[in-house]
Protein backbone atom coordinates (compact mmCIF):
# COMPACT_ATOMS: atom_id res chain seq x y z
CA UNK A 1 0.00 0.00 0.00
CA UNK A 2 2.65 2.24 1.13
CA UNK A 3 4.62 1.59 -2.10
CA UNK A 4 1.38 2.32 -4.26
CA UNK A 5 1.12 5.73 -2.04
CA UNK A 6 4.50 6.77 -3.55
CA UNK A 7 4.12 5.76 -7.01
CA UNK A 8 1.32 7.76 -7.30
CA UNK A 9 2.39 11.35 -5.95
CA UNK A 10 5.60 10.86 -8.12
CA UNK A 11 3.18 10.42 -11.12
CA UNK A 12 1.45 13.73 -9.80
CA UNK A 13 4.80 15.67 -9.30
CA UNK A 14 5.60 14.25 -13.36
CA UNK A 15 2.86 15.43 -14.70
CA UNK A 16 3.09 18.90 -13.49
CA UNK A 17 2.88 21.14 -16.87
CA UNK A 18 3.36 24.40 -14.72
CA UNK A 19 5.61 25.38 -11.81
CA UNK A 20 6.13 28.32 -10.43
CA UNK A 21 8.80 28.22 -7.81
CA UNK A 22 9.21 31.70 -5.40
CA UNK A 23 8.42 34.45 -7.95
CA UNK A 24 8.82 37.76 -7.10
CA UNK A 25 7.32 40.79 -9.12
CA UNK A 26 9.01 44.37 -8.14
CA UNK A 27 8.25 47.44 -10.52
CA UNK A 28 10.53 50.38 -10.32
CA UNK A 29 13.59 51.59 -11.06
CA UNK A 30 15.26 50.24 -8.52
CA UNK A 31 13.72 46.65 -8.70
CA UNK A 32 16.93 44.50 -8.07
CA UNK A 33 18.00 46.44 -5.17
CA UNK A 34 14.65 46.21 -3.43
CA UNK A 35 14.48 42.30 -3.83
CA UNK A 36 18.02 42.55 -2.04
CA UNK A 37 16.49 44.36 0.38
CA UNK A 38 13.93 42.12 1.06
CA UNK A 39 16.09 38.90 0.92
CA UNK A 40 18.87 40.62 3.06
CA UNK A 41 16.51 42.79 5.49
CA UNK A 42 13.32 41.38 4.84
CA UNK A 43 11.27 44.69 4.48
CA UNK A 44 7.63 44.89 3.78
CA UNK A 45 5.75 45.65 1.00
CA UNK A 46 5.29 49.09 2.47
CA UNK A 47 8.88 50.12 3.26
CA UNK A 48 10.01 49.07 -0.58
CA UNK A 49 7.73 51.17 -1.30
CA UNK A 50 8.79 54.25 1.13
CA UNK A 51 12.53 53.30 0.76
CA UNK A 52 13.16 52.25 -2.57
CA UNK A 53 9.70 53.74 -4.49
CA UNK A 54 9.11 50.41 -5.82
CA UNK A 55 5.98 48.56 -5.63
CA UNK A 56 5.89 44.89 -4.65
CA UNK A 57 3.58 43.28 -7.68
CA UNK A 58 3.49 39.71 -6.39
CA UNK A 59 5.66 38.12 -3.33
CA UNK A 60 7.05 34.62 -3.26
CA UNK A 61 5.06 33.02 -5.24
CA UNK A 62 4.97 29.27 -5.00
CA UNK A 63 2.36 26.65 -6.99
CA UNK A 64 1.76 23.65 -9.10
CA UNK A 65 -0.37 23.05 -12.19
CA UNK A 66 -0.53 19.32 -13.40
CA UNK A 67 -1.61 18.76 -16.24
CA UNK A 68 -5.60 18.28 -16.68
CA UNK A 69 -6.20 20.43 -13.33
CA UNK A 70 -8.69 23.38 -13.92
CA UNK A 71 -7.05 26.33 -11.69
CA UNK A 72 -8.05 29.74 -10.73
CA UNK A 73 -6.24 32.80 -9.54
CA UNK A 74 -8.62 34.96 -7.06
CA UNK A 75 -8.31 37.84 -5.27
CA UNK A 76 -8.90 41.31 -4.84
CA UNK A 77 -8.72 44.01 -7.44
CA UNK A 78 -4.70 45.08 -7.30
CA UNK A 79 -3.75 41.69 -5.88
CA UNK A 80 -1.42 40.90 -7.99
CA UNK A 81 -3.68 38.25 -10.10
CA UNK A 82 -3.09 39.31 -13.32
CA UNK A 83 0.42 39.97 -12.69
CA UNK A 84 1.29 36.82 -11.69
CA UNK A 85 -0.10 34.87 -14.45
CA UNK A 86 1.82 37.30 -17.35
CA UNK A 87 4.86 35.78 -16.06
CA UNK A 88 3.70 32.02 -17.55
CA UNK A 89 3.90 33.38 -20.94
CA UNK A 90 6.67 35.93 -20.14
CA UNK A 91 4.19 38.81 -20.98
CA UNK A 92 6.01 40.01 -17.45
CA UNK A 93 9.62 39.11 -16.28
CA UNK A 94 9.78 37.78 -12.58
CA UNK A 95 12.24 40.17 -10.66
CA UNK A 96 13.26 36.34 -8.91
CA UNK A 97 12.15 33.06 -9.34
CA UNK A 98 11.91 30.47 -11.37
CA UNK A 99 8.53 29.95 -14.61
CA UNK A 100 8.84 26.33 -15.92
CA UNK A 101 6.45 25.03 -18.63
CA UNK A 102 6.18 21.55 -19.70
CA UNK A 103 9.83 21.34 -18.35
CA UNK A 104 11.26 24.41 -20.06
CA UNK A 105 12.01 27.10 -17.97
CA UNK A 106 10.63 30.26 -19.99
CA UNK A 107 12.69 32.94 -18.57
CA UNK A 108 15.81 31.06 -20.73
CA UNK A 109 13.95 31.34 -24.10
CA UNK A 110 15.14 33.80 -26.48
CA UNK A 111 12.96 35.72 -28.98
CA UNK A 112 12.50 33.12 -31.47
CA UNK A 113 11.84 30.53 -29.22
CA UNK A 114 9.60 32.38 -26.87
CA UNK A 115 7.51 33.44 -29.84
CA UNK A 116 7.51 29.61 -30.92
CA UNK A 117 6.36 28.64 -27.18
CA UNK A 118 3.28 31.19 -26.98
CA UNK A 119 2.13 30.38 -30.37
CA UNK A 120 1.99 26.60 -29.64
CA UNK A 121 1.49 26.21 -25.81
CA UNK A 122 -0.03 29.24 -24.32
CA UNK A 123 -3.35 30.78 -24.74
CA UNK A 124 -4.64 33.83 -22.55
CA UNK A 125 -7.90 35.67 -22.44
CA UNK A 126 -7.23 39.36 -21.43
CA UNK A 127 -9.12 41.36 -19.33
CA UNK A 128 -11.14 44.36 -20.63
CA UNK A 129 -10.24 44.89 -23.86
CA UNK A 130 -13.31 44.16 -25.18
CA UNK A 131 -12.49 43.24 -28.73
CA UNK A 132 -14.58 40.16 -29.10
CA UNK A 133 -17.50 41.59 -27.03
CA UNK A 134 -20.60 39.67 -28.07
CA UNK A 135 -18.20 35.98 -27.92
CA UNK A 136 -18.48 33.60 -25.13
CA UNK A 137 -15.78 32.41 -23.00
CA UNK A 138 -16.04 28.98 -24.55
CA UNK A 139 -15.94 30.47 -27.82
CA UNK A 140 -13.06 32.41 -27.79
CA UNK A 141 -10.58 29.33 -27.30
CA UNK A 142 -11.23 27.88 -30.83
CA UNK A 143 -10.68 31.73 -31.83
CA UNK A 144 -6.71 31.36 -30.55
CA UNK A 145 -6.48 28.48 -33.58
CA UNK A 146 -8.25 30.29 -36.22
CA UNK A 147 -5.99 33.40 -35.64
CA UNK A 148 -2.90 31.21 -35.64
CA UNK A 149 -3.71 29.43 -39.33
CA UNK A 150 -4.93 32.68 -40.50
CA UNK A 151 -1.38 34.20 -39.43
CA UNK A 152 0.21 31.43 -41.25
CA UNK A 153 -1.18 32.26 -44.23
CA UNK A 154 -0.90 35.78 -44.21
CA UNK A 155 -5.12 36.33 -44.47
CA UNK A 156 -6.51 38.77 -41.99
CA UNK A 157 -10.36 39.12 -41.39
CA UNK A 158 -12.70 40.40 -39.49
CA UNK A 159 -13.60 38.72 -36.56
CA UNK A 160 -17.34 38.48 -37.53
CA UNK A 161 -16.38 37.05 -41.23
CA UNK A 162 -15.34 33.73 -40.02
Amino acid sequence: MQAQTKKTQSAQQDDVVIKIENVWKIFGDNAASAMQAILDRGLSKQQILEEYNAVVGVADVSLDIRRGEIFCVMGLSGSGKSTLVRHINRLLEPTSGKVIVDNVDVRQLGPADLQRFRNQKIGMVFQNFGLLRTVRFWQILPCRWKYAILTRISVWRRPNEF
